[in-house]
């Protein structure tokens, strides 16, 4: 048995955030029914391809089923609402109005279906001023002052290597909205709407930013709070083979190691002076160019330090931890053959998640689905005929 086994999810939403909120339900046993235009999820037409398949389609979309329906066609609202009677949740990530507009919306859906849980998921909610202001992840991170906070020496801001606010603002919080939401619905017997916000989502992970503004009322410049690099004791460096490594000491017990190991004992009690911090930064990294990444990870081996390097996608793939906690699998594919996988972040000793089924072809749960609401073949081919599905 796995955790969300018996939710019935009805996934209207596109691309990255929608999708990745829809795989973690359906990862954990949630029956994801990806309610598709006849053209397809925008994700299945982003390459790189594998035998014809969008790669990232087969990687976000594992464990789901597909159906096609076009919903601005009277006849495809229709289907979609007697759909809706038999879920548990449905995910949408349209601009607000949008659904409501269709006659889609929570406030019709919840009459036909008052256990519904409803969630939508956008750049910056169903309220306030920005509502109707298109963004993508770069707008929410630079919004919400999380960019504006990187350190750096260009006349560019260096943007992250992933996805934050898509991923970790809209996801992740729609995930955990949904899960609060079935727990409530146990006592209630009643659904609810539930409003992501991406830029929401990443403002709440703000709290250490937010302790300091709170107490000293002084905004940082770039480069000059605690996380973006004004302390030497959390920082990076280069290595003399132009490599780079990191330096997360920030408990004294590990900077007082660290400082040890490195021969500079004088540093331990000016850890956090900040007068001391350009002056011991520079010392570090004139220190840390005197030897290779490898001599320095070596060199740290029998050590309790903070100290890592900064790998490549590549080294980062192959590290024996990420082996040893099975977060790249591989698996086959009907169509694409053997393909990698990214595995699951959870690990549930009862009820783990777990890969059933490879990422699914356009519509090919249509017979399916719609035969579960008492349509048979014949009417499935005129509907196909009218481009409703």
């Amino acid at each position: 048995m796995q955790a969300l086994e018996g939710v019935k999810v009805l996934d209207l939403t596109r691309l990255l955030p929608g999708s990745f909120t829809s795989l973690m339900l359906a990862d954990y046993g949630a029956e994801v029914i990806m309610v598709e235009h006849p053209a397809g999820e925008p994700g299945r037409h982003i390459g790189p391809f594998i035998k014809g398949l969008s790669a990232r389609h087969l990687l976000l979309n594992r464990n789901k089923k597909s159906i096609t329906l076009d919903l601005k066609k009277a006849r495809g609202r229709e289907l979609l609402i007697e759909l809706a009677k038999k879920a548990d949740v449905l995910i949408e990530n349209f601009r607000p109005g949008y659904m409501d507009g269709l006659g889609l919306g929570y406030s019709r859906l919840k009459e036909i279906n008052p256990t519904l849980i409803y969630c939508s998921l956008t750049g910056y909610g169903q309220t306030g001023p920005d509502r109707d202001k298109p963004g993508h992840d770069i707008n929410y991170i630079s919004n919400t002052g999380i960019l504006g906070l990187t350190s750096t020496s260009g006349e560019s801001l260096p943007l992250p290597g992933v996805q934050i606010a898509d991923l970790g603002g809209g996801s992740l919080m729609a995930v955990m909205g949904i899960l609060v939401a079935l727990a409530a619905r146990v006592n209630t017997n009643r659904g609810q709407y539930v409003d992501v916000s991406m830029t929401d989502g990443i403002t709440s992970w703000l709290p250490l930013v937010f302790n300091e503004y709170m107490v000293s009322g002084k905004v940082p410049k770039p480069g000059e709070h605690t996380y973006t690099g004004s302390l030497a004791c959390y920082n990076s460096y280069r290595t003399k083979d132009k490599k780079y490594l990191t330096l997360g000491a920030l408990e004294p017990k590990f900077w007082g190691a660290f400082c040890i190991w490195i021969g500079l004992e004088e540093f331990i009690p000016l850890q956090k002076n900040p007068s001391h911090q350009s002056r011991m930064i520079a010392c570090l990294q004139e220190r840390f160019s005197t030897r290779t990444l490898a001599e320095w990870m070596t060199a740290a081996a029998d050590w309790e330090l903070c100290l890592t390097p900064v790998r490549t996608l590549d080294e980062a793939f192959l590290d024996p931890r990420v082996i040893a906690r099975e977060m790249i699998f591989e698996v086959d594919h009907p169509v694409s053959g053997k393909i990698k996988q990214l595995g699951f972040p959870v690990k549930l000793s009862l009820t783990p998640a777990k890969y059933k089924k490879g990422a699914p072809l356009l519509g090919e749960h249509n017979g399916e689905v719609f035969g579960s609401i008492g349509l048979d073949p014949d009417h499935l081919e005129t509907l196909r005929a009218e481009g409703v599905i």
